[in-house]
């Protein structure tokens, strides 16, 4: 990618009051962080000591084009980087004066799947579809839910396993049946059974997701726990099969209903392209490409899209607080 990408559009200044901040957090946010903690702009040293191997180069070089000193050394500095419990529950007892850890307890904890699922259910999220976690919803109260006896056409319900990545045993089903016969396969206890969206925004006729990627900090606001600053750019996944409303006949075209590189990238259909500023062609783009390409050539705003991201990222954040203060330690 270039080495300054083109920001999508950016959204409405008075979108929501519940959008992804732009503010600075107060310096009285609490927990995590020392009170007096420094701007980072003023960050003269990041410590790697338990940076993981495959972390070590592109934090290197971050630090480098920030102009920041790095060390191998555990001898501390602006930002500690840590990633497991056992990392934050050491540095944090020497933690210095105006240092920062570079994750926040429990954040990691509830990026899975069944955590999120859970916190996204009780906080009502309306772009969060109808979800279970199994074994603690049951596949008869599942399929008595989407599978009513008087119910025509049926629903359709995807299943996840709860530890599960790179598309591994994801299965698309619409009967109690085949519900039964996905969790009885499955490699893992848990899963997590989802409603399908089965009208999503298609890209070029093609099903798409979007990593969009936000810098989540303890604040102190009456409103939330955090303030959430949203990347400008962000990577967008496309299908290789174009899509079709799920029905018996297609079920098994993976292709057509999942993104994943790791299942794509085995299709003769895979495309590859060398141009991060083209929006309309290769099975991984830019966002901001993505945003301009649909800006001008599809019936969507993309300034409204944006912003619909930014509220997205905001009630996340919003509903992993609670879970992630218990995770914490």
């Amino acid at each position: 990618a270039p080495a300054e990408p083109a920001p999508p559009p950016t959204p409405p200044a008075k979108a929501s009051r519940r959008r992804a901040s732009s503010r600075r957090p107060s310096r009285r946010s609490p927990g995590f962080w020392p009170e007096n903690a420094q701007n980072l702009e003023a960050c003269s040293t990041i410590d790697l000591a338990c940076a993981k191997k495959h972390e070590v180069n592109i934090l290197t070089l971050a630090a480098e084009r920030q102009g920041w000193r790095h060390t191998f050394r555990s001898e501390g500095g602006t930002i500690i980087w840590v990633d497991s419990k056992e990392d934050v529950a050491s540095r944090i007892r020497s933690l210095g004066e105006g240092a920062w850890l570079s994750h926040v307890p429990g954040l990691g904890g509830c990026c899975n799947k069944d955590t999120l699922a859970k916190a996204l259910e009780e906080a009502g999220a309306e772009f969060w579809p109808r979800s279970f976690c199994i074994p603690e919803v049951s596949v008869d109260e599942i399929a008595a839910y989407a599978f009513p006896v008087a119910q025509r056409p049926r629903a359709t319900l995807i299943v996840k396993p709860s530890a599960g990545t790179q598309g591994k045993g994801i299965e698309i089903v619409r009967s109690a049946r085949a519900l039964q016969s996905a969790i009885d396969h499955l490699d893992y206890k848990g899963a997590i059974v989802q409603e399908y969206v089965e009208r999503p925004l298609l890209l070029d006729g093609r099903k798409w997701d979007v990593r969009i990627y936000a810098l989540a900090v303890p604040a102190s606001d009456a409103d939330s726990d955090f303030a959430v600053f949203l990347a400008q750019e962000g990577l967008v996944r496309v299908c290789v099969n174009d899509y079709e409303p799920p029905c018996p006949r297609n079920l098994h075209r993976t292709l057509a209903h999942l993104t994943n590189y790791s299942l794509s990238k085995y299709s003769d259909k895979y495309e590859h392209c060398e141009d991060p500023a083209d929006g309309s062609r290769g099975c991984k783009r830019t966002l901001s490409a993505v945003l301009r390409h649909m800006n001008a050539s599809m019936d969507v705003e993309a300034s409204a899209l944006w912003a619909s991201l930014g509220e997205l990222a905001r009630g996340t954040m919003d509903a992993m607080a609670a879970p992630a203060k218990a995770m914490a330690f």
